[in-house]
């Protein structure tokens, strides 16, 4: 893959300590190290490219007077020439931050998106 003495392979190392010490661990994740390793070296192929994202988060008032949290993230990626959007809304906090993005890219390119979850849409635009 790369030879020993190849100068970005001590950026991985590097990496790897930078995420290990913000809490990542890379033992028993092989596959994880692996994606790190491919895309510092260059081996691995982007998918999609995430053009923006916005998360918001509002309390308020419900009409039983109890306060309430509602999360809404929007995100856009490209995929391909395509860009899809999807917006994923719920009471209390958003799950996941890549739930959305990976509901857009899953719909990516098709006539129709399933949807589910409390409110949810899709767009697509170019």
């Amino acid at each position: 893959m790369a030879d020993a003495k190849d100068p970005r392979l001590a950026g991985i190392l590097d990496e790897i300590k930078l995420r290990e010490d913000q809490g990542y661990a890379y033992d028993g994740a092989q596959a994880s190290f692996e994606l790190l390793a491919r895309r510092a070296l260059g081996l691995c192929p982007q998918f999609f490219e995430v053009k923006r994202y916005r998360v918001t988060v509002e309390r308020r008032k419900n009409k039983r007077n109890q306060t309430v949290t509602l999360s809404e993230a929007v995100v856009v990626v490209k995929i391909g020439d395509q860009k899809e959007a999807c917006l994923s809304a719920k009471d209390g906090r958003i799950g996941h931050r890549s739930r959305p993005r990976q509901r857009a890219v899953e719909g990516a390119g098709q006539g129709s998106w399933p949807l589910s979850g409390l409110h949810q849409r899709h767009a697509s635009g170019r």
